[in-house]
């Protein structure tokens, strides 16, 4: 078995800048897209279950691709195709979606001690 060499990663400008080994991306070792949205789905459906973790979902203002957004945001982030950017948005949008103030913020770090 060869040695896997990780090569410095593209600057943020020139593609995605994630790290490359061996000339594939972690989008292409997790197995691409229908991956991703296959583990955006579970995660929903376990999040949804859960009702600690259910709390920000219970607004009403899903919406309704929310897991196909994820799962495009995921692959560009793993150095796959820029299909959130493209598509939806920058991350800036992502981060002031989900830094905005409400009671779920403690919640949330009540599901992460469980």
């Amino acid at each position: 078995m060869g040695q896997v060499r990780l090569r410095r990663a593209r600057p943020r400008g020139a593609g995605t800048g994630a790290p490359i080994l061996d000339g594939m991306s972690l989008y292409d070792d997790v197995g691409g897209f229908d991956v991703l949205l296959a583990v955006c789905r579970r995660w929903n459906a376990l999040c949804l279950a859960d009702p600690v973790a259910a709390h920000p979902f219970s607004h009403g203002t899903l919406h309704p691709q929310h897991d196909e957004r994820l799962a495009a945001y995921l692959a560009e982030a793993l150095g796959g195709p820029r299909l959130y950017t493209g598509g939806y948005g920058d991350e800036s949008k992502v981060q002031r979606m989900h830094a905005s103030a409400c009671p779920a913020t403690a919640r949330r770090g009540a599901a992460l001690v469980d």
